[in-house]
């Protein structure tokens, strides 16, 4: 049974890491340099690789503020702009989701193993 689990879970990973590899792209035309939480998610997801929950919510904020400049200087992005960044804002908090569930699923894993290795 534990294998079985673990072999869904490895399953479903790729295709996690397929779909973050092609919202990736979408994020690094939105980075503000290479310290940015976008450029991180997006260039270490493109990598297919993961990154932290933490660090996604960051990503999360940087485009929140992306958003604010709407209603405070709503000559520097149009409407079309500001959809795209919410589109990309609720496919984030998405990924989110799913990363703290993977998290809380390698946690457990953990636990388990060192339960076992103990007893």
């Amino acid at each position: 049974m534990k294998i079985l689990k673990s072999a869904q879970f490895i399953l479903s990973m790729q295709e996690i890491i397929n779909r973050r590899k092609e919202l990736a792209i979408k994020l690094l035309e939105w980075h503000g340099g290479q310290s940015s939480p976008l450029y991180s998610v997006g260039s270490t997801w493109y990598a297919g690789k993961t990154v932290s929950s933490d660090i996604i919510n960051s990503a999360i904020r940087e485009i929140q503020d992306n958003i604010d400049k709407k209603v405070n200087y709503p000559e520097t992005i149009s409407e079309e702009t500001v959809s795209e960044l919410k589109d990309l804002k609720n496919r984030l908090q998405q990924e989110l989701e799913i990363q703290q569930q993977i998290e809380n699923y390698s946690k457990q894993l953990k636990n388990e193993e060192s339960f076992l290795k103990n007893n």
